[in-house]
């Protein structure tokens, strides 16, 4: 397929290549997070909110009292359960939507089968290819800042010179200003290491410092083009959820906007917890809720696919520039023997 330099190019090659696929492409992704999100996060919101209103006594109830009460922490921990659960699959869905757009690309016809047993027989080496990225963003702020924890915490419970311990506390945010600088630089750098091993079937460190090399110099054009990406999908999307909500809004309510948020939101006392939970549950409907949330889903699972496709069109183009800029390594062309025009 021809890879074109510019980024409308390469919108417009991402939504024909949408367009083209877009059962095969789409499918996937919508039942995940219809599942995950639809039906899967109403459920647990509503139980979440249910659980705050179980507490009785909301009279002198701190932030540190609330956040340590048994039903809050219930309630964490199966988000956190929830999170990490729905972060597990994704990389399953994710392997296997690259698969099915390196198919389309090469213009072969894309099997839906064959790329749902891609995801788990290349899961735990994706997990490598996480495992590279996390140490080239996080590893060394991280152990920094763990270090100057730890220092800090011994400096201030064996009460030694006040000195050191703000020594350790100013290490502490400097090690925390290091990992937002990494997160936001190496993170763009990294941001190819996984269709990179996806597009060579190659999981492996030396594939990963591969694909950041083929960033070098390219920093802000990479940038660039996801915001201007990023830009177009959100003005579509801002407008789609606003019609949504106001759709679902008077279908299910088939009352005045400015009178209901009147009654449920001006006239009602915010002082504490409870009253924002009552009015929640009050006006809560799973009927409404999963509506809402299939329109929703709906559109985000578009955006996100049009977002991946563009980001393995980008990625191909830089491969492709730096494997013609440095055509004299035949390390690296050993292993692109298939060529792509420009």
């Amino acid at each position: 397929m021809n890879i074109k330099e510019w980024v409308f190019d390469r919108i417009s090659s991402s939504l024909t290549i949408f367009k083209n696929n877009f059962k095969e492409l789409f499918i996937p992704f919508f039942v995940y997070n219809f599942i995950s999100i639809t039906i899967v996060w109403t459920i647990a919101q509503y139980y979440f909110v249910n659980s705050l209103a179980s507490i009785d006594d909301y009279n002198n109830l701190d932030t540190f009292s609330f956040l340590n009460n048994s039903a809050v922490v219930t309630s964490m921990a199966i988000w956190m359960f929830l999170f990490i659960l729905y972060l597990i699959v994704y990389v399953y869905v994710l392997l296997s939507l690259m698969e099915s757009i390196k198919q389309a690309l090469k213009w072969e016809k894309i099997n839906m089968t064959k790329n749902l047993i891609y995801w788990f027989e290349n899961f735990w080496n994706s997990m490598k290819t996480y495992w590279h990225i996390f140490v080239y963003i996080a590893m060394i702020p991280s152990l920094l800042f763990i270090l100057w924890w730890i220092m800090f915490n011994l400096s201030y419970y064996l009460d030694t010179l006040p000195l050191l311990a703000s020594i350790w506390w100013w290490l502490m945010i400097i090690s925390a200003l290091i990992f937002i600088v990494f997160s936001i630089y190496r993170w763009t750098k990294s941001k190819f290491a996984l269709y990179s091993a996806v597009n060579s079937d190659e999981y492996t460190k030396e594939n990963f410092l591969r694909s950041v090399k083929y960033t070098d110099w390219n920093w802000w054009r990479i940038v660039w083009n996801f915001i201007l990406a990023w830009i177009l999908v959100s003005l579509v999307g801002y407008i789609i959820s606003a019609i949504n909500w106001l759709i679902s809004f008077w279908l299910w309510w088939g009352s005045d906007l400015m009178s209901w948020l009147s009654e449920a939101f001006y006239n009602k006392d915010f002082s504490n917890i409870k009253d924002i939970v009552t009015v929640y549950l009050n006006d809560f409907s799973f009927t409404a809720e999963i509506l809402w949330n299939i329109f929703d889903t709906f559109y985000k699972t578009i955006w996100n696919v049009f977002l991946i496709i563009f980001s393995y069109l980008l990625y191909l183009r830089l491969w492709i520039e730096y494997v013609n800029n440095n055509w004299w390594n035949t390390s690296i062309e050993n292993k692109t023997n298939e060529k792509v025009e420009l």
